[in-house]
């Protein structure tokens, strides 16, 4: 979709695949869903600015959910206005492919409830405020985890070649890791 979703609910079912691909730079796109529930493939694949403005959004990315950032884009929600939470439950994935930096921006929180996040290369960012709860589930890849906001970790794992599963993780703020399991 080039443009802006506005509504409601929206579901993506299984074998389905929505595009979120905003390539008009400066003007950013706006997310505006109430709850969006993937079931399906959903591909972050713009090159411009994703936005959440206003209200709030809740992205379920359920069991069988592929949720792919193919990107190097911001996502954000206008200086904070706007909220949105990404949950990403058990048996659903979401994979960062792009050589470059995605990052995930003000008021915006990502649960990973049993899902797997996987990096496969160059940067996941989430900064401002919001950030990464990880309750259970797995990360992992060669890629690289860079935390500017909040890091909550109560569950889960770090999987991977490499020391811990990534290119680097780094942590700038003030990090929660209660139950930090790490394989090598």
């Amino acid at each position: 979709t080039e443009g802006s979703l506005t509504t409601y609910t929206f579901n993506v079912s299984p074998g389905a695949t929505y595009n979120i691909s905003n390539t008009t730079s400066g003007t950013g796109a706006f997310f505006m869903p109430a709850t969006f529930n993937n079931s399906g493939t959903v591909n972050w694949n713009g090159t411009a600015q994703q936005r959440t403005a206003s209200g709030s959004a809740t992205f379920n990315n359920l069991a069988g959910g592929q949720f792919n950032i193919q990107n190097n884009a911001v996502w954000d929600t206008g200086g904070g206005i706007g909220a949105i939470t990404f949950n990403n439950q058990a048996g659903a994935t979401v994979t960062k492919t792009s050589a470059g930096t995605s990052s995930f921006t003000e008021n915006i929180t990502f649960n990973n409830n049993g899902g797997t996040l996987t990096i496969v290369a160059g940067t996941l960012d989430f900064a401002g405020t919001g950030g990464l709860n990880m309750t259970a589930g797995t990360l992992t890849g060669a890629g690289n985890l860079a935390i500017t906001s909040s890091l909550v970790w109560s569950g889960g794992s770090i999987t991977g070649s490499g020391i811990n599963g990534l290119g680097t993780l780094a942590v700038s703020t003030a990090v929660d890791a209660s139950a930090i399991s790490v394989n090598i």
